[in-house]
C-alpha cells in the first residue's frame, strides 16, 4: 500500500499523519501555561522578525500559538476566524473557545480522510476563557487535549518532562513567564539575542498583551542568561 495514502497500513498506522506530527516536532517551540490570573503563550521564531508569526488572535476572546507549516497554519487560522464569527451569531454572544477548537480539529481530521489529500502539517495551542482559563492543543490528526501546561515543537519532550515535574498550581502570570523560560532554558542553550525571536502573550479576560523584547531580555537575565 502506498505511503501517500491516508489509510491504515498493515501495522494499523496512518503514516502520513505520523509524518505530519513528526514535522511539527521540528518546528519552532510553542508553549502554554494556565496561571491563576490568566494564560501565558510563548512562541519561538527561527529568525528575528518584526511581525508576529507564532501567536495570533482568532477572536477577541481566543488566541492561539502555532507550530509547523506557515501556509497550513494560515489556512486553518482563516477557518477558525470564520467559525468564531459564526459562533457569535449562533450562540448570541461571546464565542466559546471550545467551539473554535472543535472547528480546527474537524478541519485537521477531515484532511486525514480526504482522498488524494494530506494532513495539515501544523499543531495549535489555543487559549481563552470559558468560565475559567483554558488551554487546548490540536495536532495534525485532529486530536484535542486540555492542558495546564504544554509544549509543542523542537525540544518538546525535554520541556514537557520539566513542565510535568515542576508545575505548580498556584502560579501568577509573572511567575509563569519565568517558569516557562526556565523550562525552555533547561532543554536548550539560550542567549539574550534569542529574546528578539520570542513572542510572549499575557492573556487575561480584560487584556491581551505581548511582552516587549526588553522585558523578555530582563526575564532571561533573571534566570541567569548572560550573553
Amino acid at each position: 500500500m502506498s505511503e501517500q495514502n491516508n489509510t491504515f497500513n498493515e501495522e494499523g498506522r496512518l503514516l502520513q499523519t505520523e509524518y505530519a506530527i513528526k514535522k511539527v516536532s521540528q518546528a519552532g517551540t510553542i508553549m502554554g501555561l494556565v496561571c491563576t490570573d490568566g494564560v501565558v503563550l510563548f512562541g519561538l521564531n527561527f529568525s528575528k522578525t518584526l511581525h508576529k508569526e507564532k501567536i495570533y488572535m482568532l477572536t477577541p476572546e481566543t488566541y492561539c500559538a502555532v507550530g509547523g507549516l506557515f501556509g497550513d497554519a494560515n489556512m486553518l487560522i482563516k477557518k477558525a476566524r470564520i467559525s468564531g464569527v459564526r459562533a457569535k451569531e449562533w450562540l448570541c454572544g461571546e464565542s466559546k473557545t471550545k467551539f473554535i477548537v472543535k472547528s480546527i480539529s474537524f478541519a485537521q481530521n477531515f484532511n486525514t480522510r480526504k482522498v488524494n489529500g494530506r494532513p495539515y502539517g501544523v499543531s495549535f495551542l489555543l487559549t481563552g476563557y470559558d468560565d475559567k482559563y483554558v488551554l487546548y492543543s490540536v495536532d495534525p490528526s485532529g486530536t484535542i487535549n486540555n492542558w495546564k501546561a504544554w509544549a509543542i515543537g523542537m525540544d518538546e519532550t525535554a520541556i514537557n518532562q520539566t513542565l510535568r515535574n515542576e508545575f505548580k498550581e498556584e502560579m501568577s502570570m509573572e511567575e509563569g513567564v519565568v517558569f516557562l523560560l526556565s523550562c525552555f532554558k533547561k532543554a536548550k542553550e539560550v542567549n539574550l539575542e534569542m529574546a528578539e525571536k520570542m513572542e510572549i502573550l499575557l492573556f487575561t479576560k480584560e487584556e491581551k498583551k505581548f511582552m516587549d523584547v526588553s522585558d523578555i531580555k530582563q526575564k532571561l537575565k533573571d534566570i541567569g542568561v548572560k550573553i
